[in-house]
């Protein structure tokens, strides 16, 4: 989810519900986005897009760079920000 307005197109059905929204992001470098899609079986046309990371900086989320960590190195970085969040 790249803008805010994606944010909202999801939130704004759930305004009935009682939640509060942690915003984390997941980011990563080109060539390791590039090798992960490569693995995921993504298009062609999908890989060869300039599919930057930046305007997940612009978000107002907590970024995680995923570069060069595990996936439960991840989980636990996600884990801790969300505990630091609640104890706030």
């Amino acid at each position: 989810m790249k803008t805010p307005q994606m944010f909202e197109i999801i939130t704004t059905p759930l305004s009935d519900i009682k939640f509060e929204l942690y915003k984390i992001v997941l980011v990563c470098d080109r060539e390791t986005h590039i090798k992960r899609m490569i693995l995921d079986n993504r298009g062609t046309e999908q890989i060869e897009s300039d599919d930057s990371m930046e305007p997940y900086y612009h978000l107002g989320a907590e970024v995680i760079d995923v570069s060069s960590i595990s996936v439960e190195d991840a989980a636990k970085k996600v884990i801790d920000i969300l505990n630091k969040k609640k104890g706030e």
